[in-house]
This record gives C-alpha cells, sequence and structure tokens, in this order.
C-alpha cells in the first residue's frame, strides 16, 4: 500500500472501507480515535463519493482530501508526491 511510510510518518493508521460506504467500524474508529482530517485514497471508482461525503459529514468537507491518479500507478505517484510534501520521503 502505497499509504503506509506516510501513514508512519503522520502517526496516523490507515482505515479501510468497501467502495461505495463507509463502514461502521471505520466511523467508530475515527470517533474513537479522534481522528479530524483523512485522506481518501483512490479515485472514485476505488472509493465513492459517497464515502467521500460520509467524511465531510463527520469531519468538515475541508478535513477530507483525496489523493487519486488515473490507475493505481498514478494514485501511488500522487501519494509518494505528497509525502514528499510532508517532509517524510526523500526526494532523491
Amino acid at each position: 500500500m502505497a499509504v503506509g511510510a506516510p501513514s508512519v510518518y503522520m502517526g496516523s493508521p490507515v482505515l479501510l472501507t468497501a467502495s461505495g460506504s463507509l463502514s461502521p467500524e471505520a466511523a467508530q474508529a475515527i470517533d474513537d480515535l479522534g481522528i479530524t482530517s483523512v485522506y481518501v485514497v483512490g479515485g472514485e471508482a476505488v472509493v465513492s463519493s459517497g464515502v467521500e461525503d460520509d467524511f465531510a459529514d463527520m469531519l468538515g468537507a475541508a478535513n477530507v482530501d483525496r489523493l487519486s491518479g488515473g490507475s493505481r500507478y498514478e494514485t501511488a505517484w500522487a501519494v509518494a508526491e505528497h509525502g514528499v510534501g510532508l517532509g517524510c520521503m526523500p526526494t532523491a
């Protein structure tokens, strides 16, 4: 999973859910862990806009960011670029 290094760097969990709806377990984990912002990783074919809307309802739209590309490789690249921006991955 492309999100591993940034997740470890940020001290954040990786939560999985079905593509069409936010699972009750993920929603409960967000609440239990006091999570205040999320990254949705993958395009809408992988994680629907409905899941993104559920996150926005829970956390506010400003606290939900999607990292995606036209393919899984481009999504991995988007995650890596974001990780570099956070300072958690080397640039060379």
